[in-house]
């Protein structure tokens, strides 16, 4: 998969993670910003390496949503 893509996907799951956490809502300084960027890139990392360029980001997004 395509690097943007995979960012994207990566970003819209930490996204939804971070709004049901209340921790993170109350507690965002430079260690918290620090691991919330490792994991969006470690996650981008392994959907560039295990998905295919012919996968729609929204299909993934939406059944991500759907769980």
């Amino acid at each position: 998969m395509k690097k943007v893509v995979a960012d994207k996907i990566a970003l819209v799951m930490a996204r939804d993670i971070l709004r049901t956490s209340s921790h993170y809502q109350r507690n965002i300084d430079e260690t918290t910003a620090r691991d919330i960027a490792e994991f969006i890139n470690s996650l981008s990392e392994i959907f560039q390496n295990k998905l295919d360029d012919g996968i729609d980001s929204s299909q993934i997004i939406n059944a991500y949503k759907n769980q």
